[in-house]
Formats: structure tokens, sequence, C-alpha cells
């Protein structure tokens, strides 16, 4: 019986960046056996101590020169055994390496393959760069963060890449489940530009007589549902429905408000929103955000205070239901991130490790592959690792 979700599967990781990398970390995190492949250089984000850990815990770390021959033939051994591939690479690199496809599933026809790149496989933006922020900028996001009338708006949270990692995962577990029925491997893949698509599931429709929909700025898209400055700080209020609107009223103990025709329906407080986030302004800003977050539960209105990336890590809710992690890394020491995501019961997963230093792993797999230690230590000397 298998402890863990992907255990005993075995991934080669071509990565880079965060796509690819959190791709990798995810499959570890449920079991999965995975070799990162790097440049002698490292990954581009390595610099990023305590982001990268986030983005490629729990894998094994190998410095190779893929552009060498020794490089290619190590890369094929693995491959040889291995179950999955995963790769963000540029478009073209895969191929100069040998480590496309085509290359691959002839020596292993089982591999399931995965792919990220920027735009898809044809097109005229196929050559372009892709990265987080550019994709928000093309598909929209940005822009509708922002709202009507107000400048776009960059989302720090990669929401493009963490979105595709996802996608590569569920679409690696598809893959391997119809392997196990057919004995065949596939290759799939789910580009950033499919990822930002995805991310605006509920944005992205189109239908006769559709409507604009309005939208304030930034800070929220109508006046009963959106962020509001308090005396010390911010909160968030978020309902549209009547009941809620007449609990506010008596809770703020403005209940002229509910009177007013110009907020009696829900349709009506979306076109006076200015009007009444003026008026809702005026009054948050008289108190502090516990005063009117303790008012406004009792009343059971939709609210919540603006938390800071690092309350969360002592957040009661957090820790009940444990998902923060603590454990050691090569470069940062004890580290707290975040813990298992995925609940499973039966096959829970496993986090391994940290994020690997680079070529940490590197003789451990050579090794694992019948080289030698006077050959690991000539390919060293000639460059083709680290």
């Amino acid at each position: 019986m298998l402890r863990h979700a992907f255990e005993n599967i075995n991934v080669i990781e071509l990565g880079g960046y965060i796509v690819g990398s959190y791709c990798g970390s995810l499959l570890a995190d449920l079991g999965a056996n995975v070799i990162k492949f790097e440049p002698l250089t490292g990954d581009g984000l390595r610099p990023q101590l305590g982001a990268f850990q986030g983005w490629n815990r729990g894998v094994k770390g190998v410095a190779v020169n893929l552009r060498t021959d020794e490089g290619k033939t190590i890369l094929n051994k693995l491959a040889e055994k291995a179950d999955v591939l995963v790769q963000n690479l540029r478009q073209g690199i895969a191929e100069q390496w040998e480590a496309d496809y085509a290359s691959l599933s002839r020596i292993n026809p089982g591999i399931v393959y995965w792919a990220s790149p920027g735009y898809g496989q044809s097109g005229p933006y196929i050559e372009k760069p892709a990265f987080d922020p550019l994709l928000q900028a093309r598909s929209g996001i940005m822009d509708a963060q922002g709202g009507t009338g107000s400048p776009p708006v960059y989302l720090r949270s990669s929401v493009c890449d963490y979105t595709g990692a996802m996608l590569g995962a569920f679409g690696v577990a598809l893959a391997l489940f119809n392997r196990v029925k057919t004995g065949k491997g596939q290759y799939l893949h789910s580009a950033l530009l499919n990822a930002s698509i995805a991310a605006q599931s509920g944005e992205l429709l189109n239908y006769n007589g559709k409507k604009e929909e309005p939208r304030m700025e930034y800070w929220g898209k109508e006046a009963t549902y959106r962020l509001y400055r308090t005396e010390d700080d911010w909160i968030f209020i978020g309902f549209e429905d009547d009941t809620s609107w007449l609990a506010l009223c008596k809770a703020l103990d403005h209940e002229e408000l509910t009177f007013a025709s110009e907020f009696d329906t829900p349709a009506k407080r979306r076109a006076n929103a200015a009007h009444l986030a003026q008026i809702l302004e005026s009054i948050f800003s008289r108190n502090t955000s516990q005063h009117w977050l303790d008012l406004l539960e009792r009343a059971e209105i939709p609210c919540s205070p603006v938390n800071y990336s690092r309350d969360l890590f002592t957040h009661p809710q957090i820790l009940e239901n444990d998902l923060m992690f603590e454990h050691q890394t090569q470069s940062l020491g004890p580290l707290k991130q975040q813990g298992m995501l995925i609940k499973l019961s039966e096959t829970p997963g496993n986090l391994q490790r940290g994020a690997p230093g680079l070529g940490q792993h590197t003789d451990e797999i050579l090794a694992e592959l019948g080289y030698s230690e006077g050959s690991i230590q000539q390919m060293r000397e000639n460059r083709i690792i680290l």
C-alpha cells in the first residue's frame, strides 16, 4: 500500500523561475522523487533566497550543463526510468538539449511529459518573453484589478505562475491515472496564457445582452463589497443582499440609510456606489478596525480584517489546520513556510526537505546512475557538472 499519493513516482524537472519549479514542488509534496536540473549558474531566481525556498522545496537538485553531450547522457539515463518530466523552457530549448517529448518518448514511451510554454505551441506570440507580470498585463488581469476608469494594478502574487503550476500538477495526475489504465505516456501542456485565462473563469464571459459590470476603483467593486480605511487600519466588507444591508445600517447606528431612496435596492446601491462609499468611509474612519469587526460580526455581516503575511505564521486558524511547517534549510537555517495544502486521509504526502543548494545532490544522483567517483570528478573539472 502506498504511503503517499505519488510515492515511487520519479520526476525530472527542467523548470526554472516559478511555474515549472512550483509544479515540481507540488508533486514532491505528495511523495514524488523529483530531481531538479539547473544550469551551472543556477536557477534565475536563486538570488531570491526565501522565495526560492517556497517554489522549490521537496526536490533534489543537480547542476548539469545540458548543452554538452555528457550532460544530455545524464538526462537520458534518468529519463529511461522516469515517470514524469516537467519543464517551462523557452521555445526551442528542449529540442536543443534533446529533452523534448519526441526525443525522450523514444527512450521511454511511458513518460508523462508536461510543458508550460509562455503563449502556447503556435501563434504570433510564441517567441515573445513570457513571465507572470507580462501575462497579467496581456490577459486583462491588471486592468480588471484596477477597475473602470482607474490605472491598472500589478498583482504582487504571481497568480499566473501559481495557477499554471497547479494546472500542470493536475494534468500530470490525470496523465498518470490514464497510464495506469492504458500503459501509455503522453504529452501535455498548459501555457502561462492558459493559466491567465483559468485565473479569470468568472470574468471572461461573453453573451448576448451582457452588460458591462460597473466597478469601482482598486479597493472594491461596489460600496458594500470593498475595503474601508478605519481609524487605525483597513477592513473589508462583502455583501450585496438586502438582509445584510439592513443589518449594516442598524449595526452602524445609521438606520436612516435604509429609507434613503437612492440605496433601498441592490441595483440602486450599485448605481449610487460612489456616494454610498463616501458615507461609509466617513463612518468607518471614526473608530478602530477591531471595534468595527466586533460590531459587524455580531450583526452577521461578512467582513474581514486586512491581515499581513507575517500575521499568518501565528494565526490560530492557520495553525489549527496545520497550514504552516518548519524545517531546516541549507541556505537559511530554520524556515517556516506553507504546510501540506491538500489533505489526503490515506496517502497524505510528505514534506521531504527544503529547497536544494545549487548542485547539492549531483554526486548522489550520478552515483545512483552508476558513475564512479573518478568520472564524477572529471566531469566537474570539465564544467559539465557543478
